[in-house]
């Protein structure tokens, strides 16, 4: 075979090559958000009136902690009312997690038969097995369904939603409920104010379906050195070998390290996104960010060069959800209509491992 000849054949490989190449992108899968749900079962305990000038903040905290009420004060956009929402005693994070499969509930229906995989981002679980994920399943009768809980923190949800569109975008699934659910009331001290008074209560829940459009682009990050940072031990070993009896763990934090992890890595993992999928900041309609801060959602918001009203929040009403948070804010903005078909949002959490993620999507 000559020059000629061989160079003939690579041409013809190349263009085999690339017209394979096209069909693939032609039949690619995208994992699709088509259904939102969040619990919202939970009772305001306590709501007080902290204008400016008028009661100071730090002693409506301090009367209320010596009071020993339960109470939520996040650090929020403005000072005004602010509400502290726990879940009720007989109510346990699964039963927020199959909300939306629950008859009546305000989106799209969907058949539990219909769903392939269940997975729960979850760091407080009512049980260590089984896991949070089957007991949704027994709940719905999603029988056909695999299931698995993640363990992710604040970065929960979007972790999963990677995971769920992994599994559908290489057609190994077709449907996924993907939920992100904690109860964090149950694991601070509240004895401890730098902690106790940031957290909530709460869960949501997205399907994922299979489709021609969807998730765009994500990433997934961790970094376990600066695990300390923020913790929450579980029941230690106690028995009679040892002589004492387990005790049980409680979260803790070093917020001025966590809030530096979170307005470096947060952007970054946000222009990796944008980057590796030909976008902008200025293409995104809305940053859906994890609610724990809103300094936090400003220095974003600062460093990505993105005016601040792209970053709805909603955290003076819940606290710091924790794997909650994203997917209650994108429900509470679906449902206010709000999201538009073809909007494209980056969804984004960070949290303990440390860990952080983004995810863009179309609408």
């Amino acid at each position: 075979m000559n020059k000629d000849e061989v160079r003939g054949q690579m041409r013809r490989m190349r263009r085999a090559l690339s017209e394979e190449a096209q069909r693939e992108a032609e039949e690619a899968v995208f994992a699709r958000v088509s259904a939102l749900g969040a619990y919202r079962r939970a009772r305001t305990v306590m709501a007080y009136a902290a204008a400016r000038g008028e009661l100071p903040l730090g002693r409506v905290l301090a009367d209320a902690l010596a009071a020993g009420k339960t109470l939520v004060l996040p650090r929020c956009a403005g000072e005004g009312v602010m509400h502290g929402h726990r879940v009720d005693a007989p109510d346990r994070l699964v039963k927020g997690a199959y909300g939306i499969l629950e008859p009546g509930a305000d989106c799209p229906r969907v058949e539990p038969e219909e769903i392939d995989l269940i997975i729960l981002a979850t760091s407080s679980p009512d049980y260590c097995f089984p896991n949070g994920a089957c007991e949704v399943q027994a709940k719905v009768g999603a029988v056909n369904a695999a299931c698995f809980d993640i363990s992710s923190a604040c970065t929960g949800f979007v972790f999963a939603l990677s995971t769920a569109h992994a599994y559908i975008s290489s057609g190994l699934y077709k449907t996924a409920l993907v939920i992100g659910a904690d109860l964090l009331s149950k694991l601070v001290d509240w004895t401890d104010r730098s902690t106790c008074v940031l957290f909530g209560d709460g869960a949501g829940a997205a399907v994922v379906t299979a489709a021609e459009n969807g998730i765009i682009g994500l990433n997934m990050h961790s970094n376990g050195a600066k695990g300390g940072v923020l913790t929450c031990g579980s029941r230690s070993t106690g028995n009679f070998l040892l002589g004492k009896k387990p005790e049980l763990g409680y979260m803790t934090m070093e917020g001025q390290e966590v809030f530096k992890f979170a307005v470096k890595q947060v952007p970054e993992c946000i222009k990796e996104v944008l980057e590796e999928t030909g976008n902008t900041a200025e293409d995104i309609d809305q940053f859906i960010i994890h609610q724990a801060n809103y300094r936090i959602i400003e220095s974003i918001a600062k460093r990505l060069k993105v005016d601040l009203e792209k970053f709805p929040v909603n955290m003076e009403h819940y606290g710091n959800t924790s794997g909650a948070s994203v997917p209650i804010l994108l429900d509470e903005l679906n449902r206010a209509g709000k999201l538009k078909n073809g909007d494209k949002l980056v969804l984004a959490g960070f949290g303990a491992g440390l860990t952080w993620g983004a995810v863009l999507l179309e609408w």
